[in-house]
C-alpha cells in the first residue's frame, strides 16, 4: 500500500534481493522496528539507543527512488544495516560503511549460499562461484551502500535518487550481470493505489 498517496510501480532493481532483505529484517526483528523523522543520524545516537533496550528506529525519509521500489523494503535493509552498525561498533565513517557492507554480504552468503561459498574463499572482484543469485546479491549490496556513501562523499549530500546511484555504481564497475537480470518486471501501468 502506498504511503502517504504515493503510487510506486513495484519495479525493484531485484525482485529476489527484496525478498531477502525482508526475509533477514524478519529475523532481526521478529517484533518489527520503528520508522519515523527521528531516527538516530549519528553511531553515537544509534549506539545509545539501542545500548538503552529501545527498538529499532529507522528514518522514513528518501524511500520513493530506491533499488526496491517499495518503501517498507527500504526501511527493512536501513533496520539491518544500522542494527550492524550498532552489533559490529562500526561507526558511520567510510571503513564503517565498509564493515558493514562485508557483514551483510557475509549473512547473504551464510544464509543463502552454501558452505564453500564464504568470504575467505572469494577471490578480490567478487566471484562467487556457481551461485549467480548471491554474486548479484552481493554486488547489489556493495552499489547500495558504498555507492551512496561515495555519492554523499562527492557531493557532500545524500543521493535523492537512490536508483540511480547504485545503478551507475553498478555500470561502472562492469557488473552488468546484476542490472540485466529481472525475469518478473512490473507490467506497464501496473501499481499499487490506495483503495
Amino acid at each position: 500500500m502506498p504511503l502517504n498517496g504515493q503510487v510506486f510501480t513495484q519495479n525493484p532493481l531485484d525482485r529476489s534481493f527484496n525478498v531477502v532483505v525482508n526475509q533477514v529484517a524478519s529475523r532481526l526483528f521478529p517484533t518489527g522496528f520503528d520508522v519515523g523523522p527521528d531516527a538516530p543520524d549519528t553511531f553515537v545516537k544509534l549506539k545509545a539507543r539501542l545500548d538503552s533496550g529501545a527498538r529499532m528506529l529507522v528514518w522514513d525519509g528518501a524511500s520513493d527512488k530506491t533499488i526496491f521500489d517499495c518503501p517498507e523494503t527500504n526501511y527493512a535493509f536501513r533496520a539491518w544495516h544500522d542494527w550492524l552498525h550498532w552489533k559490529l561498533g562500526a561507526d558511520f565513517t567510510h571503513q564503517g560503511e565498509r564493515v558493514v557492507m562485508l557483514a551483510m554480504q557475509d549473512q547473504v552468503i551464510s544464509l543463502y549460499g552454501r558452505a564453500s561459498e564464504h568470504r575467505n574463499a572469494l577471490p578480490k572482484g567478487l566471484s562467487i562461484p556457481e551461485n549467480r543469485n548471491i554474486r548479484r546479491w552481493c554486488a547489489i549490496l556493495e552499489a547500495e551502500v558504498i555507492g551512496q556513501l561515495g555519492h554523499k562523499e562527492d557531493h557532500g549530500d545524500f543521493p535523492e535518487d537512490q536508483r540511480e546511484v547504485a545503478k551507475r555504481y553498478l555500470s561502472v564497475r562492469g557488473w552488468q550481470f546484476a542490472l540485466d537480470w529481472n525475469p518478473n518486471p512490473a507490467p506497464a501501468g501496473w501499481a499499487f493505489v490506495e483503495a
